[in-house]
């Protein structure tokens, strides 16, 4: 990319209405969700598939984007 760093991060939140950082994030709050419903994976093994520093970590963050917990929102939405 010919832009800078600053001119990049300015434009991907004009064009998205968010910053690269949260995207990754909610990117990867995506695919703990749809493993979440799809497998039988452990909170554990996703947080750590997904590169979160913790399994808390992970759960606060998912709690925070989607209004609940992981273990409710299997429960809720999955079929296991």
């Amino acid at each position: 990319v010919s832009t800078s760093r600053r001119m990049l991060q300015m434009k991907f939140r004009q064009c998205l209405k968010r910053s690269i950082t949260e995207e990754i994030t909610r990117v990867r709050i995506e695919y703990i969700a749809r493993q979440l419903l799809e497998s039988r994976k452990s909170i554990d093994s996703l947080a750590a598939s997904s590169a979160f520093d913790s399994t808390s970590h992970m759960i606060r963050v998912f709690k925070k984007l989607k209004g609940m917990p992981p273990r409710l929102y299997r429960k809720m939405h999955g079929s296991f």
